[in-house]
């Protein structure tokens, strides 16, 4: 059966508040124990994650199926704020944190009950799931939902857009695998600001109980010396707790004198006059890179005209260049012009030839006619050779010659020659 827990904001002891009734289920060995008023959990705002988008990280919604004592689904929802969640062991509070972030950075499949893994969170019943969900407004204020199976290490990454989930990255994500998921991880350390477990647990989150302190054989808590100087109570006496302030003192700077602590100064510089050397090191050199960065930025400026000056150039030589491919140009289109107008030139100086030439045709064709009147019209129906008018006249001649005439005149073909050697155009001598 589904349980719903709800925490309302500045929950005090009764701010344990399900929504529904429902048996959490057998008990799992994902619960710790602690002190059974005490407790805390918090509604997982965590302002400033990501890199500057300035939106915190809120968490809106956990659901866990099989997970630690919760052998059904429970679904815890989160207020807006900082929610205290205060109930007897055994009730959740740990596996609220554990399956958090469970969800966001997986289990690894471990068999050890005692170590961070499946075998410490998985329900002893054997529940049919071992998944779990999370809503959350991320650092670029959008809301995403991440989807996970625990054992199959499975996840999804979901955009959550007005009514649609639209997914970002789905595959396998295993916690223990040599290679980390590409894209899954990258992903969370931009929506989150984090991307691994332990540093989520140690920055964002207090656990209980609290981490013990180096060395062993020690109990989980604050360290002793803590302890006894915020109870002021211990073994230590007032005078022992000035000794160790006056040492502390002396260890800190040389100037014991001055303070009013000893009755002269110590003769070495301690933590503080070293610190002060180091500040006037550092002081001069910040001085000198101050020069150094002037004296740069001089040759920088210096750098710029210049490239400015050779950027001038570099355009007047380009126009230089154009003027003078236009000047060839110019040349070519002149060398053009001169040859066509000498050209033009020949061919009206040729045509002005022909002209006279076809005036003295003319003129020729008219003293024909009037030399010879009908001689045109001897070739009218030839083959445009004078010769065949010449034959024919000559053909006309002997028909109406009287037979028996014993004038002689040269036969045709004899005539043919003679006229032949001395014709021009439009000219034909015969005897």
């Amino acid at each position: 059966m589904s349980q719903v827990f709800e925490l309302p904001a500045g929950a005090g002891p009764e701010g344990h508040r399900p929504l529904e009734q429902g048996s959490p289920g057998e008990s799992g060995p994902g619960g710790q124990g602690g002190d059974p008023a005490a407790g805390r959990a918090e509604a997982a705002e965590v302002p400033g994650a990501g890199p500057g988008n300035g939106h915190p990280v809120r968490w809106h919604r956990l659901v866990l199926r099989g997970f630690g004592p919760f052998r059904d689904e429970v679904e815890f929802r989160f207020p807006e704020g900082l929610s205290h969640w205060v109930a007897p062991n055994e009730s959740g509070k740990s596996t609220l944190l554990a399956g958090l972030v469970a969800v966001l950075f997986g289990l690894p499949g471990s068999n050890d009950p005692t170590r961070y893994g499946q075998a410490r969170y998985r329900h002893w019943a054997g529940a049919r799931h071992f998944e779990g969900e999370l809503e959350f407004t991320a650092a670029d204020g959008h809301r995403y939902r991440v989807v996970r199976d625990f054992e199959r290490h499975r996840v999804r990454l979901l955009h959550l857009d007005g009514g649609r989930a639209v997914e970002v990255w789905t595959g396998t994500h295993n916690p223990a695998a040599s290679r980390p998921a590409e894209g899954y991880e990258q992903a969370l350390r931009r929506l989150l600001g984090v991307a691994s477990r332990h540093v989520l647990l140690q920055v964002y989150c207090l656990e209980q109980p609290l981490p013990a302190p180096e060395g062993q054989g020690q109990r989980p808590g604050l360290a002793q010396e803590v302890q006894e100087m915020l109870a002021g109570a211990g073994t230590r006496s007032p005078s022992a707790a000035l000794t160790w302030l006056l040492e502390s003192i002396k260890g800190l700077t040389r100037a014991t004198r001055d303070l009013g602590i000893t009755t002269h100064n110590q003769r070495q510089d301690r933590a503080i006059e070293q610190v002060d050397a180091q500040i006037r090191q550092l002081e001069e050199a910040i001085r000198r890179d101050r020069l150094a960065a002037d004296d740069l930025e001089q040759v920088r400026r210096q750098l710029a005209e210049l490239e400015q000056r050779r950027q001038e150039l570099r355009d007047e030589l380009n126009r230089c260049r154009r003027r003078q491919e236009a000047w060839r140009e110019w040349q070519r289109r002149v060398d053009r012009y001169r040859n066509r107008l000498e050209r033009r030139l020949q061919m009206e100086q040729a045509a002005q030839q022909a002209g006279r030439l076809q005036a003295d045709i003319a003129l020729l064709e008219r003293e024909e006619t009037r030399r010879w009147p009908g001689w045109d019209a001897l070739d009218r129906d030839g083959d445009g050779n004078p010769l065949s008018g010449l034959d024919r006249l000559q053909e006309t001649e002997r028909r109406w010659r009287p037979s028996g005439s014993s004038s002689r005149r040269p036969g045709p073909a004899s005539a043919r020659r003679r006229p032949a050697r001395c014709w021009r155009p439009g000219i034909a001598i015969t005897s």
